[in-house]
């Protein structure tokens, strides 16, 4: 039975899953919203190498409804909520201010409760608009509000490098990442169609139409991006693919107000043997811990480093009196060349001050270090 993460009690609310990514988490972030004991309650939880851990409190709604995306077009998320606050009936919308905090803007949304908040480019602009239903004051509302704050969203750009391998009885498709002039690349989520004919999507739906890239349903990819790696990919079990010779996929980027990149050209992936389609990268001879770059560095610097095997990886940065800072990778990785980020923020999601920074590697018996410099 899986183990529960530790969040406050709550009772007529909502859950949704995003990206806020305040303090560059090993995976998506939780917003929780209703009443828990002492009052209404709306926090953001980061996902710490599975543990959950607040981050950001927002003002509290009960009987409420939630959504996030990028309302705004800056590539960063946005909150939509709706419920009843100390003030009665609220609906709100919080844009992203940075690493730590959000600004609450006004809109003129009516205020409801115990209904539903939604993003939706009704009108096909690029740019989100907002549906909400719910209960007023004194009567029932829904209410459709055209989006006229953010400029015009520029979709991604599909993903690179294809490439389909099949290893006893496992296929696993994988992939170069996309990118976006708005959504930062671990930002990315990405919509994988798969299929048993030419074009078809029996395995995996995509939920957009093939042909031009166009999304029906709002909202995060199917496949998430790797916060570690440069490549992301999907596995399909043998029993999803008895009697097959081999398969048909597709992929496009999503960024994060869920505009969608044409697919790429579709790949034919065969399922016959230990057989590789498409370039397959070369694999690093040894353990190598590589030097940050940008560095010095403001915000953000890249750590990179090579696996010649599959290992169990820790990477820990330390300021100069040896006291830990932030790991940013602790968890076993495949062989091959990878790549992590950090921003300048400790453990607990908070900005760390300029100076000079070690970082440490550590793999089986293989351990290195290096020097980088954080400039405000």
């Amino acid at each position: 039975m899986p183990t529960p993460c530790l969040v406050p009690q709550a009772e007529d609310g909502d859950i949704v899953v995003g990206h806020h990514r305040f303090s560059n988490t090993t995976g998506p972030e939780v917003l929780v919203t209703g009443w828990a004991e002492g009052g209404p309650m709306a926090d953001i939880y980061g996902n710490w190498y599975g543990s959950l851990q607040r981050g950001i409190s927002l003002p509290g709604l009960s009987a409420s409804a939630c959504d996030w995306a990028d309302f705004d077009n800056d590539g960063h998320m946005d909150i939509l909520m709706t419920g009843f606050g100390v003030d009665g009936p609220s609906s709100s919308i919080h844009s992203y201010l940075d690493l730590n905090s959000y600004d609450e803007l006004s809109p003129g949304l009516r205020g409801v409760y115990d209904g539903a908040a939604s993003w939706v480019d009704f009108d096909g602009d690029g740019a989100l608009d907002i549906l909400i239903s719910g209960w007023g004051q004194q009567s029932a509302v829904t209410n459709l509000y055209r989006n006229a704050f953010a400029p015009p969203n520029t979709p991604p750009q599909a993903p690179l490098s294809p490439a389909s391998y099949f290893v006893d009885g496992v296929l696993e498709l994988r992939w170069m990442a996309g990118s976006d002039a708005e959504t930062p690349v671990e930002g990315l989520t990405y919509n994988l169609r798969v299929g048993s004919t030419p074009g078809g999507s029996d395995i995996l739906s995509a939920m957009a139409d093939p042909a031009t890239g166009h999304r029906y349903v709002r909202g995060f990819g199917n496949v998430i991006n790797s916060a570690v790696a440069d490549t992301t990919s999907w596995r399909i079990a043998r029993f999803d693919l008895l009697g097959l010779d081999e398969v048909y996929w597709s992929v496009q980027t999503v960024d994060e107000a869920f505009a969608g990149s044409p697919f790429i050209a579709e790949q034919i992936a065969p399922l016959s043997g230990l057989s590789a389609v498409g370039p397959e990268p070369e694999l690093p001879r040894s353990f190598a811990l590589q030097g940050n770059y940008p560095n010095p560095f403001n915000p953000l610097t890249t750590v990179a480093f090579d696996l010649p095997q599959t290992e169990r990886v820790d990477v820990v940065i330390y300021d100069v009196a040896g006291r830990q800072v932030r790991k940013l990778v602790g968890e076993p990785l495949p062989a091959g060349r990878h790549r992590v980020k950090w921003n300048g923020t400790d453990d607990r999601g908070q900005p760390v001050g300029a100076g000079v920074y070690l970082y440490r590697m550590t793999a089986g018996v293989f351990s290195d270090s290096r020097r980088m410099v954080l400039v405000r």
